[in-house]
């Protein structure tokens, strides 16, 4: 199982690895306006994960109640442990599901698989049903590290209702894109800088420092174009 992924090049130009097994990340959220970068970074992620990994290392759980994502995902890729999500209450019970066979070790009985990402693309399903998604994704989480459970929360909406305070507080790994107000980058970021990005792609990526509570910070370039096209061209409906 290799959970190690590049996500491009820092402002130095040396290589940004990031490892979500041995770095113990667990819940990343990808944060940007609309055409900032993020559908492009999350399958640039999941195509260096599916050609690193059989189906019988990883599994993964795609949500999006947008419609709009995950269109080059063949709803029989061996990859995926259902089809991709559409509806909130059909998310919604998956994401219990998951929770209940973490909580009781019969994640093995599954599908024997070693690790899972779940991606949850945008809020509507933390609208739709907030204490039940809360109630499920802390439950997944308690229990993220001995599963090799991984979620990556993706949202263009900024505030309150989209990122509460008891999501953030389980974050381990952000993403920060282009975000439309200064407000919006304090929220995520804590300064204005996520509002001054000129480039699609551009980003800052944030890490958790579990030991002491702070944070490292990193400038990360945008992907350049052949890591883009793949990106945009990646179906994993075949074992690589």
């Amino acid at each position: 199982m290799n959970l190690k992924v590049n996500l491009g090049k820092d402002s130095a130009g040396n290589d940004v690895i990031l490892d979500l097994k041995g770095q113990h990340i667990y819940l990343t959220i990808l944060v940007g306006v609309t055409g900032s970068g993020k559908s492009v970074l999350g399958n640039h992620i999941y195509r260096q994960l599916v050609e690193q990994n059989s189906p019988n290392e990883l599994g993964f759980v795609l949500i999006d109640n947008t419609l709009f994502n995950f269109t080059g995902w063949q709803q029989q890729s061996p990859f995926l442990l259902s089809p991709v999500l559409l509806k909130a209450e059909q998310s919604i019970e998956m994401l219990e599901e998951i929770a209940r066979l973490r909580g009781s070790d019969e994640t093995a009985a599954l599908r024997g698989i070693k690790a899972t990402i779940i991606h949850i693309e945008e809020y509507d399903l933390l609208c739709s049903y907030p204490e039940r998604f809360k109630k499920a994704i802390t439950s997944i989480l308690s229990s993220s590290r001995k599963s090799h459970t991984h979620i990556i929360y993706s949202t263009s909406r900024i505030g309150s209702s989209a990122l509460p305070s008891w999501l953030l507080s389980h974050v381990d790994f952000k993403v920060i894109f282009r975000v439309a107000s200064k407000e919006s980058s304090q929220l995520v970021m804590g300064s204005d800088l996520a509002t001054q990005f000129d480039q699609v792609g551009e980003k800052i990526l944030i890490y958790k420092c579990n030991v002491n509570g702070g944070k490292r910070l990193i400038y990360c370039k945008p992907l350049v174009k052949q890591e883009v096209e793949l990106a945009n061209n990646f179906t994993p409906g075949v074992c690589y």
